[in-house]
């Protein structure tokens, strides 16, 4: 496995969320504007992008918020989210993260 980090929207993440949110889940209002001020990841498996998360600094100073996870269905049960929320935490801790929040769905929540 390995990780891309980016400033920008990936092509790869947009898909991961589309197909995760949009078809599976019936969301039409995936993306908004704090995609362009977020930091995205994109996992990789082999050359296909399995996962992303995007991490931000909120209105609170040392404080970011991590959203937007998602895995491909077959690479679910792995610990692929794990992964990212880990190297969100990281990214963000040089950043000047002191403290981390999740966003995330209600059935997500033991996640």
């Amino acid at each position: 496995m390995e990780m891309s980090v980016s400033a920008s929207l990936p092509r790869e993440a947009v898909e991961i969320r589309e197909e995760v949110f949009m078809w599976e889940q019936g969301f039409t209002e995936e993306f908004d504007r704090v995609d362009f001020n977020a930091t995205h990841l994109v996992l990789w498996d082999e050359g296909l992008a399995v996962g992303t998360c995007r991490f931000y600094e909120v209105e609170e100073p040392g404080t970011f918020l991590v959203g937007r996870i998602a895995v491909r269905k077959p690479y679910r049960g792995q610990g692929l989210g794990a992964i990212l929320v880990r190297e969100a935490e990281s990214h963000a801790k040089k950043a000047g993260a002191k403290r981390m929040l999740i966003h995330a769905q209600n059935q997500a929540v033991p996640f």
